[in-house]
């Protein structure tokens, strides 16, 4: 009977484990307000600038909407978890990229410069 016991109970941790080391968790930040972030984060991947002035311009992005470089990765992966659905996400993005440049030109002349 003790050994039944035991190995319900290890039964139950590795059905535990492997559902939480198999999914990524939902990401703190809901699907509309991702797609802004992760926009306004992708561009200046494109901008002809220096790396120290773009790593500027995507940690200031980060710290006003309370995440961390982490946050980013992680909310990324979460939603690439569902390939149909990171589709129509990576549809959503380029169109607020394309809202975004025509709202404030970004360029590489240190305009709206994060400091």
């Amino acid at each position: 009977m003790k050994t039944f016991h035991s190995f319900k109970y290890i039964v139950i941790f590795v059905s535990f484990l492997g559902f939480f080391c198999g999914h990524e968790t939902a990401p703190g930040i809901d699907e509309a307000k991702f797609i802004d972030i992760y926009a306004q984060y992708l561009i200046f991947e494109e901008l002809k600038m220096p790396d120290s002035t773009k790593i500027r311009y995507q940690e200031k992005i980060l710290s006003e909407n309370d995440m961390t470089p982490e946050d980013l990765r992680k909310s990324v992966a979460y939603f690439r978890g569902d390939p149909e659905r990171w589709v129509s996400i990576l549809g959503e993005i380029r169109d607020r990229i394309t809202e975004l440049k025509k709202e404030a030109p970004y360029d590489s002349s240190g305009h709206n410069d994060p400091d």
